[in-house]
């Protein structure tokens, strides 16, 4: 089993995204199924990735599909392990806060005043 790098996921993952190009796309899209793959398989290299391509782009695009695809998935699957992780992260991170604050399914999985005491205002 080949283990490739955080940075190597993130890297691709935001090309495949930002790219107009559908040719070009086919050259990263593995990078956008290792992410999801890793959603289910291993949250705590996700999580990494996912705070590596947070603060690698400020690509709108990019970091709206992050907080719908990956991010929500992530916390549906392992919420028992990341809702803490999370909680610190949107008080310490401003962007954090902002991009990931509006993952809807994520809302829909948690008490209104506990999303309100995730994301309150840093």
């Amino acid at each position: 089993m080949v283990k490739i790098s955080v940075e190597a996921i993130a890297n691709d993952w935001i090309s495949y995204y930002s790219l107009e190009d559908s040719d070009q796309e086919k050259n990263f899209e593995w990078a956008e199924q290792e992410l999801s793959d890793l959603t289910l398989s291993n949250p705590k290299k996700c999580w990494k990735i996912i705070l590596k391509i947070l603060h690698q782009t400020e690509n709108e695009h990019c970091l709206s599909i992050l907080a719908i695809g990956p991010f929500e998935s992530l916390l549906l699957h392992h919420s028992d392990l990341m809702l803490d992780l999370v909680r610190v992260k949107a008080r310490e991170d401003p962007k954090f806060n902002k991009v990931f604050s509006d993952a809807n399914e994520i809302h829909k999985s948690v008490s209104d005043e506990e999303w309100d005491n995730i994301f309150k205002e840093t």
